[in-house]
């Protein structure tokens, strides 16, 4: 089956045009002007403690040693924002959104030559107001640019397998390489291309023989796979020379690698991981994965429906992958497959699953329904599937009444901290993301290496090692009110209130 069947005409820009017009003109109303502290951003927060380094003149560091467990380009992007408008939530917000425009009209760009232009708005549409797109939209996290990048990866594919020639396949791997300093994620495009590529030449010609097959590779897959690792490298190069000294005391991880195969994600000599242990979490997560996409697939289905619309789902993909034998489904099936096996697992990790997998979902039913049906009839009810999506799911300014109370709760908290504790002195938590992004300045952790050390001596360890001259609490947190009389034992306090608690330590 070919990989296109509708034209890029007039009728497909109108479509490509609504798309825009709709998303745009929708966003005064879905974007907020609140920084969003919860266990779902604390990324958020480190890149922001890391824009502001870059800012301050100290590279792409985390307390002044180098970050190197996600790449740069976040960062970047945030240090952009405050150099020109500071710490302007909103227009944070806004800029994430607009790479939310940018992805929604990318899937319609990839979309449109399977499932027409129609079909297309009302998928590209659909996700757009979908509220767990929205909630991704609205936090300073790297998920939705990076989904904007992989889909643009995939546009630069299509154009440049339309015309063979090597220096638009290394132009596709410079994009590719560019795109895994937002998302490291993206890497996995190489060999879903390699796959399709390999499976169409294998269906179409079949070179002959083992020198037939090699001049294929050296011709199809080398320039993109070479071109892509090339501009790659230098990150990899740069966190191998110049990394954090283990183990990590102020994160979860030193490094993917160590998460992924160590007992210790912050420890590269703690023991290796047991293979039976990787596989024994695989039906748990292939379960829960399942649910997630089955859950966007009809908004309110949970449990073991879920599960079997989710299974729907992703027969129905894989059904395309084989048929269509393009890029975008390989890479589905392929994250699907490392996601089983990831040291850990958000639900917003599924993004580009879902984002390929709904038109690929409409897609596989044409093909099959249409076996049955009557083609027009086919299209009807996919189109009608297609606007329930939103109807059924989406919830205006979802989560907003709690992200601005806990916004204006750590203002609060900051402010009295700063109130409490002159701004050359040195400021601790239990976890010190959230509060170092409405500080204004560096706030080490406590939790990670008492964690490490069985008990508080391990945070004592932090105090000492750091120069630790304040602790900050907050009754209102839980983990704080655990540590508090433990810590209260041996230091002064100097400031308490229902937000802030401030203790000067006795080091």
């Amino acid at each position: 089956m070919p990989p296109s069947r509708h034209a890029w005409d007039r009728r497909a820009k109108l479509g490509l045009l609504i798309v825009l017009l709709v998303t745009l003109a929708s966003l005064p109303f879905l974007v907020h002007g609140w920084f969003e502290a919860t266990d779902e951003t604390n990324d958020a927060s480190i890149y922001v403690a890391s824009a502001r380094a870059l800012l301050a003149g100290e590279g792409y560091s985390y307390l002044g040693q180098p970050f190197t467990v996600r790449p740069p380009g976040m960062s970047l992007v945030l240090a952009g924002i405050f150099a020109l408008r500071g710490s302007d939530w909103f227009v944070v917000n806004l800029v994430i959104s607009l790479f939310g425009v940018a992805c929604v009209s990318l899937l319609y760009f990839h979309a449109h030559r399977r499932i027409g232009s129609a079909l297309a708005c009302l998928a590209a549409l659909a996700i757009w107001f979908s509220s767990p797109f929205q909630a991704q939209c609205n936090q300073a996290m790297s998920d939705v640019p990076g989904a904007a990048l992989l889909l643009a990866c995939l546009a630069i594919e299509r154009w440049a397998s339309a015309k063979r020639s090597w220096k638009r396949d290394v132009l596709l791997g410079v994009a590719i390489g560019l795109s895994t300093y937002m998302r490291s994620v993206v890497i996995l495009v190489i060999p879903a291309i390699a796959a399709a590529r390999v499976l169409a030449e294998w269906s179409q010609s079949r070179p002959d023989g083992a020198r037939g097959w090699f001049r294929f590779a050296l011709l199809r897959i080398v320039p993109f796979a070479l071109a892509a690792i090339a501009v790659k490298m230098p990150w990899d190069v740069r966190c191998a020379l110049h990394h954090p000294t283990p183990p990590v005391d102020q994160n979860f991880l030193f490094d993917y690698s160590t998460a992924m195969w160590h007992v210790d994600g912050g420890d590269p000599s703690s023991p290796r991981r047991e293979l039976s242990a990787i596989a024994g979490n695989v039906p748990g997560r292939a379960e829960r994965i399942l649910a997630l996409m089955g859950g966007h697939l009809l908004p309110g289905t949970v449990g073991a429906s879920a599960v079997a619309l989710g299974v729907v789902v992703f027969v129905l993909m894989a059904v395309i992958a084989w048929k269509r034998r393009d890029p975008a489904e390989f890479f589905a099936v392929v994250l699907f497959g490392v996601l089983l096996v990831y040291f850990g697992f958000r639900d917003r990790l599924a993004l580009p699953l879902w984002l390929i997998a709904l038109p690929a979902t409409v897609d596989g039913f044409l093909l099959i329904g249409g076996m049955r049906i009557a083609p027009t009839i086919a299209r009807g009810v996919a189109a009608l599937f297609l606007v329930l999506v939103p109807v059924l799911g989406f919830r205006p300014r979802a989560g907003w009444g709690q992200i601005e109370g806990q916004h204006n709760f750590y203002v609060r908290y900051a402010a009295e901290v700063a109130a409490a504790v002159p701004s050359e002195q040195r400021v601790a938590s239990q976890i010190g993301w959230h509060l170092s992004v409405y500080l204004d300045r560096p706030v080490w952790s406590l939790f990670f290496a008492a964690r490490r050390a069985g008990g508080l001596q391990g945070a004592f360890e932090v105090i000492e090692k750091y120069e630790i001259e304040a602790i900050a609490l907050s009754p209102r947190i839980v983990a704080d009110r655990d540590v508090q009389p433990g810590l209260t034992a041996r230091s002064k306090v100097i400031w308490t209130s229902a937000d802030a608690f401030v203790l000067a330590t006795r080091r």
